[in-house]
Parts: C-alpha cells; structure tokens; sequence
C-alpha cells in the first residue's frame, strides 16, 4: 500500500529515506510494501496524480541541486581554512611581502567563493523547502505517493 508523506514522517523517515521510497519498486525505506500499479485503483484525478508525479520530479531535482550546493560550499571552505593556514605560516615565519600578498589576495578570494557557495546553498535548501511542501500538500489531496521512475529508466 502507498504511504502519504506525513505517513512516513510519522513513522520516523528521514527525507532520504523517503526519496529513497520515491524510486523503489517493491518496498520503501522504511520497510512496507509497495504496491504495485495494477493493485492500486487508478486515482480518479488523473490530473491530481500528474501534478504529484511532476513534484515529486521537483522534489528530486531540488534535493540533487542542495547536494552539489552543499558539496561546493565544502569545497570553498575547505579551500579558504587552507589559504589561511598558508597566510598564517607565511606571517609566522616572516615570509616576505610579496608571498603574503599573493596569499591574502587568494585568501580573499576564498572568502568571496565560499560566501557565494553559502548563498547558492541557502537558495537551493529554500527551493527544496518549497519542493518538499507542494509535494507535501500534493500527496495528501492524493492519498498516496505515485510510483515515479528515477531519471534515465
């Protein structure tokens, strides 16, 4: 039987389990049993189940962009936590001018990387907040969470 999304929020799933349950065949994340199309009776707003198959597509392009955002936010930080201990050797053991100069000016590009990482992160966490209440909302007038294929199958 298909499970509406506050039914796995209920049961304690995390939104990985759930788009994990999006793409299975036999049994969702959480351990039930999936039906399969011929045993479910067909919606009777097929244009309802559209819309719900269209979010949940959202829904999945939305969590794949907040994982790429998130791993180049690691990326720039990373990259400045290591520029700054590069200034920071370079103060420390008098290095001339001229390096510490490259090094703040690569330092301040860091900086700027990373803070624009954050932003395209926090923009991509909001989009998915919003992917995650329309698909939400979609379910429940639904009643179910339709069997969509992951991309490329």
């Amino acid at each position: 039987m298909f499970k509406t999304l506050e039914a796995h929020v209920a049961s304690g799933c995390t939104l990985r389990e759930v788009e994990s349950d999006l793409s299975s065949n036999e049994h969702d994340a959480c351990g039930f049993d999936r039906a399969s199309s011929e045993n479910e009776p067909l919606s009777d707003d097929s244009h309802l189940e559209e819309r719900t198959v269209e979010a949940v597509r959202r829904y999945r392009d939305a969590l794949a962009a907040a994982a790429d955002s998130e791993k180049a936010q690691a990326r720039a930080h990373r990259a400045l936590m290591s520029t700054l201990a590069d200034l920071k050797r370079a103060v420390l053991e008098d290095r001339p001018p001229s390096i510490r100069k490259k090094l703040f000016g690569a330092g301040a590009r860091a900086v700027t990387q990373s803070n624009e990482a954050r932003q395209l992160f926090n923009k991509a966490t909001a989009t998915l907040e919003e992917a995650r209440q329309a698909l939400a909302a979609l379910t429940q007038q639904l009643g179910y969470i339709p069997d969509v294929p992951a991309k490329g199958t």
